[in-house]
């Protein structure tokens, strides 16, 4: 029989009919399952993460920069050689650990792209020469020298956002794991959530 009314009286709960007979059942609130809930958040709280970072930095463009990274790295190895000593100017770590710096430097605002590059330009570019096998005029190395160093860093601060955004899920995750109570659970909000520079892009 269908029920058309119910009534809460504050312990217990009156189920009235269709037919106007009442059944009075003692009110249980609601069990939560405390870890389900967790985990259903965490569940959450990645595919946000995961859908911000590829809206400004798409999967695609991921992958292609894994292939452009070890391209100029390699380029700048076999290109560039000290005007001294004539021996390769850098190694793919110091490319890498270079890059990255130049990265971090950008994300937390301390340079710019174009600071940088000058900064290149200006105090490394004097002390290096294009390797003998290099075949094109110096005026063609140096710009082919700036764009790699140009791309890696751009690569490097893509990296940096994406590690920014993991930073925000870890600090997220690690308040709902130490939850204990529903109430502490529901107070847990997503902060703002890292934006890549659109040059960057």
């Amino acid at each position: 029989m269908k029920v058309v009314e119910i009534i809460y009286d504050g312990s217990n709960i009156t189920k009235v009919f269709e037919d106007g007979s009442t059944i009075q059942e003692p009110y249980s609130p609601p069990v939560y399952d405390l870890s389900q809930l967790k985990q259903d958040m965490v569940n959450m709280y990645t595919m946000t993460i995961k859908t911000h970072v590829q809206s400004q930095y798409s999967e695609l463009k991921q992958r292609s920069d894994v292939a452009d990274k070890e391209y100029y790295s390699s380029w700048l190895v076999t290109n560039v050689v000290n005007a001294n000593s004539n021996n390769p100017a850098y190694t793919t770590d110091e490319i890498y650990k270079k890059a990255f710096i130049y990265g971090t430097q950008i994300w937390y605002g301390s340079k710019t792209l174009k600071q940088i590059l000058t900064d290149i330009q200006t105090n490394e570019l004097p002390n290096l020469n294009p390797a003998g096998t290099y075949g094109a005029p110096r005026t063609s190395w140096e710009q082919e020298f700036l764009f790699a160093w140009e791309q890696l860093i751009k690569i490097a601060v893509r990296v940096a956002f994406v590690q920014a955004c993991k930073n925000v899920y870890r600090q997220v995750k690690s308040q709902i794991e130490q939850a204990q109570t529903l109430q502490e659970l529901s107070s847990i909000s997503m902060p703002a959530l890292p934006s890549l520079p659109q040059e960057f892009r």
